[in-house]
């Protein structure tokens, strides 16, 4: 069809992303909850399981049989006469009374489908019911596909809710650190605040096993990079007593000072964590300034929105946690979002609101367009996510995975290589 009628194609393809941006504006960027919050639970640790309240077929919206939780999920496998007949909450009864008995995790999370939502199913108050009976907490979460939900939302829906399974602490004590990126080099925070004297309570959610969420309210204060991608969570922290803060996505050396910095500054231990972290930013300072000189006045261009993904960092700051480190390093950023015409006047309000005004943007309009766009703001390398890797070396550039940096100081040398071997592309 586009062959023969590339002016068609292009109208309804236009057309189509026009509506997209439509609904991010009014319900966010489409995800189905269900398939969200099982993809965010299928790898962490603890003694819980996971109860897909649906049809079979339910279950073949994530690839349940990978990830480490895999072999305590479970489908109540509705037949398509129990859906039409409303008979619906025996098997789902059945199903919590069989693993509060035989397998007795320590929480049960029942995630709802599109077909239950469809009838209305009333299945929350059942697993109340067997929670109430059986004395193993279980919680009921009305996810499905049907209506449109920001990921963001998502996951700070499933957060606040992991984080109600908490009681009440006797006392406070320590931090927790949330929104950090997964991996080793996020334990740096934890070793430098604690030789400072700040016991950090944990780090959530990407380093956290399930039985952490319990311990939650117990920290004093919590450090959130970016609280409007977790509001729901903010919010229940407030609501138990902490003093909620934000702070940066700790990025590059100049993010990761700024966020070292603002910890110090709200617990009223700067002096301690500055000498913490002297010697670490240090460490670095010499092999900053040589790449930054090899670096000043290129331009590289990062793509914005492409991203579907349930890792909070990724999602905070409109996914612009590594800007600041690519300013540092003497780099001409050029922001590319993915979108229709009018993104352009959505985003650039966003940005100002986030402190840069005068920061260059383009927008375009899908992934087979940014090789093109990148090429046109003459743009010597691409950040972006891997979906558009191809369409980026097509056109000859240079690219780096927008996931793939590292937090904190023991990340930048990590960091630096990814950058090294971008100019040694230009030489």
């Amino acid at each position: 069809m586009s062959k023969l009628f590339p002016e068609v194609a292009n109208a309804r393809r236009e057309a189509f992303w026009r509506q997209q941006e439509r609904r991010r504006q009014t319900l966010g960027q489409p995800c189905c909850t269900q398939s969200n919050m099982s993809w965010s639970l299928i790898d962490m640790a603890g003694d819980f399981c996971v109860v897909i309240h649906g049809e079979s077929d339910c279950l073949n919206c994530f690839f349940h049989h990978n990830g480490r939780r895999a072999l305590d999920y479970y489908s109540t496998r509705l037949s398509e006469t129990q859906l039409v007949a409303g008979d619906t909450l025996d098997p789902l009864r059945h199903l919590l009374r069989l693993l509060a008995t035989e397998r007795r995790p320590a929480a049960v999370l029942v995630l709802g489908t599109c077909p239950v939502e469809v009838i209305s199913d009333p299945f929350e108050p059942v697993v109340h019911e067997v929670s109430a009976e059986t004395g193993v907490p279980m919680v009921a979460l009305r996810t499905h596909g049907l209506t449109l939900m920001r990921l963001v939302e998502c996951q700070d829906w499933l957060y606040a809710t992991l984080a109600e399974l908490g009681a009440p602490p006797a006392e406070r004590h320590g931090v927790n650190l949330i929104g950090l990126p997964p991996g080793p080099a996020s334990e740096e925070a934890r070793q430098v605040l604690e030789a400072a004297g700040v016991p950090v309570n944990g780090l959530y959610p990407n380093q956290t096993r399930f039985d952490a969420w319990q311990s939650i309210h117990d920290a004093a204060h919590s450090f959130v990079v970016d609280t409007s991608t977790v509001p729901r969570l903010s919010q229940s922290l407030r609501d138990g007593g902490q003093q909620v803060h934000d702070v940066p996505v700790p990025i590059g050396l100049y993010q990761t000072t700024r966020y070292y910095g603002l910890v110090g500054d709200r617990l009223g231990r700067l002096e301690a964590i500055e000498s913490a972290t002297a010697g670490l930013a240090r460490a670095h300072e010499a092999r900053w300034l040589t790449l930054k000189a090899r670096l000043a006045g290129r331009v590289i261009a990062m793509g914005i929105r492409m991203l579907k993904t349930h890792r909070t960092d990724l999602l905070a700051y409109e996914g612009l946690g590594a800007l600041e480190m690519l300013r540092g390093l003497g780099m001409e950023v050029v922001v590319l979002v993915q979108g229709p015409p009018e993104a352009r006047e959505t985003f650039r309000a966003r940005l100002e609101a986030l402190g840069h005004a005068e920061q260059r943007m383009e927008v375009f309009r899908g992934p087979w367009e940014l090789g093109q766009v990148a090429t046109e703001v003459g743009a010597d390398a691409v950040v972006c996510s891997d979906v558009a890797r191809k369409v980026v070396e097509e056109a000859g550039l240079p690219m780096i995975s927008s996931s793939a940096w590292r937090p904190f100081y023991a990340g930048i040398p990590h960091n630096l290589d990814l950058l090294e071997r971008l100019a040694d592309t230009w030489t």
